[in-house]
């Protein structure tokens, strides 16, 4: 089977650095050869990556092409999910609190019974009691049991960003760059210094 461009690619990738050690730098011409040798292998590079970006411009215009063309079409499916969810998530809420009221509801007549029996007319005084402590147990299996499908989870809304603890906050690294490039030399928090880049 005849190799791909990319598979030659590979191959000729891994002879170079196969062929290529670290070099050991004592003097100066072990550096200016040393260096000669980086330049060599960073133009390579330079070189493998504008190949890399010919051969794959295609493939990646034709993924954003259909990934346009699923996005335009999926619109309408994801608004018509979440108006279906709106309408469920309005039907679990009200639910919820339609069972949180029948069990205060009941635990108020369960209270009453009870205060009644403690000096009762009749039998069925205290009968009450035991029928009303029946119905808040069955109340409040029932305000327990979720049968509506729905998972609860925890998230935040930010109110106060000046008041977030600093371990929830990142630095803004491109910022930052930009302000050493545009010339800041003292940032609070920061040591800028100098650092050397072999070109």
């Amino acid at each position: 089977m005849e190799n791909t461009k990319e598979q030659i690619l590979v191959e000729e990738i891994k002879k170079i650095t196969d062929a290529t050690s670290v070099p050991h730098v004592e003097t100066v011409t072990d550096y200016l050869t040393a260096y000669a040798t980086n330049k060599i292998l960073k133009t390579k590079r330079s070189n493998y990556e504008i190949l890399r970006k010919r051969w794959t411009k295609p493939l990646l215009d034709q993924k954003k092409l259909i990934d346009n063309d699923f996005k335009n079409a999926m619109h309408p499916l994801e608004q018509l999910i979440k108006n279906i969810e709106d309408v469920l998530r309005e039907f679990a809420i009200a639910e919820e609190a339609r069972k949180q009221f029948a069990l205060q509801e009941a635990t108020k007549d369960l209270n009453e019974k009870k205060r009644i029996a403690m000096n009762p007319k009749d039998i069925n005084d205290v009968l009450d009691v035991s029928k009303a402590a029946g119905e808040l147990a069955k109340v409040r299996e029932e305000a327990n049991t979720r049968e509506i499908g729905r998972r609860e989870h925890w998230t935040y809304l930010i109110v106060d960003e000046y008041s977030i603890p600093r371990e929830y906050c990142s630095p803004d690294s491109k910022k930052i760059n930009q302000a050493i490039k545009d010339g800041e030399r003292t940032i609070d928090g920061l040591d800028i210094y100098k650092a050397i880049n072999i070109v």
